[in-house]
């Protein structure tokens, strides 16, 4: 597992001392590029976690060395007038320490879009400020850490944590785009936020959709490079993928994961097989999400749903092993969908269709449910919605603090797992891109019309119009339009009295959960078998017992499913702490 810390103690090796402290890092990428390095003169030692992209120029004077682009970004800090222009410099997805032993300081450094998270414990006070990678490692070297009963409530209601809290009350996480330094001669503290002034909104759509469409161009075009070596994209039927496989600058191959052949398995092939590009579908099994349930629970800290685990139980197949570096089109979605904004179906003839409008503000949103929850643990759920989202100023900046920082989305599983045991990066990361999506007005991003307009301009059109697989159109369809497809389909289902069969694998990327759990004897096993401290917890925060109900009726429930992968999810979490395993498993 790819990770960092900076504790007092812990049972494993560590590569340093500051200060009395351990520092522990291990990367386990196959390109060398990142690897820490060491300046002897200025006594100054760079460690990074994931893959700061530098611009294609600088790979000019690329020979193989090894260590190459951690010592472009050493020179470039050494360089720096301050430590936020040399944040303010970096692009990609990240964690960067520096140890300055001359000085006796450490400088922490997060990308703008926080999909790497850090975690701290009293990050204030130098003497005592602890901080690791994976919440797991950083309980591990406190000598005391508690329960937070109300992020549990939250997690359940929400489906995710909201940035800072954790499932530890001793437990922070620290914001996106944000530098901090620690003199432990002095015991001070600094923190910056590296951003400066937030870019204007455009006005024009057409510079928005332009916009979009070049930076993610630029953006690929940045992570595919020949030194990257043998790369493949992680290939799905809609448009973020296929348009990293487009825009590559050296020729891609393709994954797709799959349980049974659809519509999806279909239309990737047709855009692999557009593009020329091999193409390796990996089929996945019944209990596939179960395999490797405790170290993605431990991992993410239990706190997103197991069942987005969409990656890790493939870590180690062959086909997966042979590449250098994956790619993915993760996060677009949450960018430029508005999937975080609080939406409500259009109507047609008294039934929702398939396209959403803006609805009222509600602190409910995306795969928010109506989850019951005991007055004391409601009551510390909405102080902490208060305090997040009370004061926004528009739409724009809701949007923002809903969408970031990226590692507590609600789908954050499977990034995380990426982040911490493959060979991956995130296009999405790109600064220009985050730049589009701070532009970019909330309101034009329903739908995903915009961005599938966007990423036509950037795809041949043989391949634009290889229809998205969600949807049965071609790309950039307007809304209104799809809508009237969407209505002749049905009509013409009903004429021929066709009915479209519920199944496991259905016709997209993802099985249907509810389908699963109803058939899945291990999940019936893991259910029955949870213990009573779970319960009991459990049982507290709802105000109800969970286990006085069948499966059948808890899946039965609106948003039953969500619910009860929660309930599990933190349950599995719960029982690995209570046993000290937690880092057993994440290591495993």
């Amino acid at each position: 597992m790819n990770y960092l810390s900076l504790v007092n103690s812990i049972s494993r090796d560590f590569v340093a001392t500051v200060s009395g402290k351990q520092l522990h890092f291990r990367q386990d990428y196959k390109l060398p590029h990142w690897q820490p390095v060491d300046d002897p003169n200025a006594d100054i030692g760079l460690y990074i976690l994931g893959r700061p992209a530098i611009e294609s120029c600088e790979w000019q004077q690329y020979e193989g060395s090894s260590k190459y682009v951690s010592m472009i970004l050493l020179e470039r800090y050494k360089a720096s007038d301050s430590l936020a222009s040399f944040a303010a410099s970096l692009n990609g997805s990240y964690t960067i320490l520096i140890v300055s032993r001359a000085d006796n300081t450490v400088h922490l450094i997060l990308d703008r879009s926080g999909m790497f998270p850090v975690y701290i414990h009293q990050a204030t006070d130098a003497q005592q400020v602890q901080l690791a990678t994976q919440p797991a490692i950083l309980a591990s070297a406190l000598s005391q850490v508690s329960l937070d009963r109300v992020s549990v409530a939250e997690f359940l209601r929400h489906g995710k944590v909201h940035s800072p809290n954790t499932y530890y009350n001793e437990i922070k996480t620290l914001p996106q785009a944000t530098c901090h330094s620690w003199d432990f001669k002095t015991n001070d503290y600094r923190c910056c936020d590296y951003r400066g002034t937030a870019p204007d909104l455009f006005t024009k759509v057409e510079d928005g959709v332009e916009a979009i469409a070049q930076t993610i161009a630029n953006a690929t075009q940045r992570r595919t490079q020949p030194a990257y070596g043998k790369q493949a994209v992680l290939l799905s039927g809609g448009a973020d993928s296929r348009a990293i496989l487009c825009n590559a600058q050296t020729p891609m191959d393709a994954i797709t994961l799959y349980n049974d052949h659809n519509t999806e398995t279909r239309i990737a092939a047709q855009i692999a097989d557009a593009c020329n590009a091999r193409h390796h579908m990996i089929q996945r099994d019944f209990d596939y999400y179960l395999k490797c349930l405790n170290q993605s629970v431990a991992a993410s800290g239990g706190m997103t749903g197991f069942t987005h685990e969409h990656c890790l139980p493939v870590r180690d197949h062959p086909i997966v092993q042979s590449y250098d570096q994956l790619l993915s089109g993760c996060y677009f979605d949450y960018l430029f969908k508005g999937i975080c904004l609080n939406l409500e179906p259009i109507r047609v003839l008294g039934r929702p269709s398939p396209i959403s409008k803006l609805a009222p503000y509600e602190s409910s949103y995306y795969e928010g449910v109506d989850c019951p929850l005991q007055a004391p643990y409601s009551a510390g759920v909405s102080f902490r919605e208060q305090q997040r989202f009370a004061d926004f100023r528009d739409l724009n900046d809701l949007e923002c603090r809903r969408v970031l920082p990226l590692h507590s989305e609600h789908t954050s599983v499977m990034r995380l797992s990426l982040q911490r045991f493959f060979d991956w990066d995130a296009v999405a990361a790109d600064t220009a891109i985050l730049d589009s999506f701070h532009r970019m007005p909330a309101a034009w991003k329903l739908n995903g019309y915009r961005f599938e307009q966007a990423i036509r301009r950037i795809l041949p059109k043989s391949i634009a119009a290889i229809p998205h697989a969600n949807k049965g159109v071609p790309l950039g369809m307007h809304p209104q339009r799809y809508l009237a497809c969407c209505m002749l389909r049905k009509l013409g289902r009903a004429l021929r009295r066709n009915t479209v069969a519920s199944s496991l694998a259905g016709e997209g990327s993802w099985i249907d959960m509810t389908i699963y759990f109803r058939q899945s004897e291990l999940v019936y096993d893991l259910w029955n078998g949870i213990e009573r401290e779970e319960r009991a917890i459990l049982s507290d925060i709802l105000g109800y017992d969970p286990w006085a109900y069948s499966l059948t009726q808890t899946l039965g429930q609106p948003d039953g499913s969500l619910l009860f992968t929660r309930l599990l999810t933190f349950c599995i979490w719960h029982r690995m702490w209570r046993e000290d395993s937690l880092l057993q498993h994440s290591f495993s």
